[in-house]
């Protein structure tokens, strides 16, 4: 699958983070999976397992440049997704489903906060 880094996913980057970095927003946008990326594999979360995958090279300088403050400029690269579930199956980042409060909570906050 093509991954683009466009210039508009670069500006919106956080330096230093795995989850927000433009490599990560960009396989998220594309996929729609949750993900993480260290220098050299990016992490893909499923409702039920995480699955690593490799990346190349010059997407690990990219990496480097961009949490380096160093000047980066829009690329794109394959991502072989052939390990992943269909496209159909719920995905929750790292396993964990929703926040859904239990009714003692709902009673809980009713009778402090009226």
């Amino acid at each position: 699958m093509l991954i683009q880094i466009t210039q508009d996913r670069i500006n919106r980057g956080i330096r230093s983070s795995a989850s927000r970095c433009p490599v990560s927003i960009a396989i998220r946008e594309t996929t729609g999976y949750e993900c993480s990326t260290v220098f050299d594999q990016t992490t893909i979360y499923t409702e039920t397992d995480s699955i690593k995958i490799p990346l190349r090279k010059r997407i690990s300088d990219f990496i480097s440049n961009f949490d380096s403050c160093l000047p980066v400029s829009p690329i794109e690269f394959d991502l072989d997704f052939s390990q992943l579930p269909a496209a159909d199956e719920k995905l929750y980042p790292h396993g964990a489903k929703p926040y859904k409060p239990s009714r003692f909570w709902h009673f809980l906050f009713r009778r402090r906060h009226g």
